[in-house]
């Protein structure tokens, strides 16, 4: 039996629709088997406009206050690892 690579335990949105209809409200992966995670969404500046290490908690679109985000360019950058010293990006 092969292992499964890291990277192939993690799928990633492409898009995401914050408009409180229930559907892709927030931005979030979905992973399986990971011991450590963190996400972090940037905007077009380089701003960090949303943290967290809890993979049920996505980006909502929010800033700080509760207001939303405009539409715009984001990047993101997820830190995981899924097995013992085997750290993804």
């Amino acid at each position: 039996m092969q292992p499964t690579p890291c990277g192939e335990r993690i799928q990633m949105p492409n898009a995401f629709t914050p408009n409180g209809d229930g559907l892709n409200d927030a931005f979030r992966p979905v992973l399986v088997a990971y011991n450590t995670y963190l996400l972090r969404v940037f905007n077009r500046w380089g701003q960090e406009v949303f943290r967290s290490e809890n993979p049920e908690k996505g980006w909502d679109g929010k800033r700080n206050d509760g207001k939303l985000f405009g539409e715009d360019t984001y990047v993101y950058k997820i830190i995981y690892t899924c097995r013992p010293n085997q750290t993804q990006t």
